[in-house]
């Protein structure tokens, strides 16, 4: 599979009555390792990074433990959007 189509999409969590609970987004695919570089911007500090197994997609629509995740790929403004935030974060994190 071709993962790096995956690259700026989003991976939401939703509960079993709809509501988003969680959103993840992919900022990097590392073909290498098999893993999806994550940004969370409503995670604290360090936690907004981390990786993801390639086969995380697997769980996409599946309920588990009484959540779905959603692939969601964003438009383009909404993208720019992230980036943006996920480059503020990283800068945030550079000067502690």
């Amino acid at each position: 599979m071709n993962y790096d189509k995956f690259l700026y999409c989003g991976l939401n969590i939703f509960n079993t009555k709809g509501t988003e609970i969680g959103t993840q987004f992919i900022v990097g695919v590392d073909n290498d390792k098999n893993i999806f570089n994550i940004f969370c911007e409503e995670n604290p500090g360090a936690y907004k990074f981390y990786d993801l197994p390639f086969t995380y997609i697997g769980f996409v629509d599946r309920e588990i433990d009484g959540s779905v995740v959603r692939l969601v790929k964003h438009r383009k403004p909404t993208i720019e959007k992230k980036l943006r935030a996920y480059n503020e974060a990283l800068g945030l994190l550079k000067e502690v």
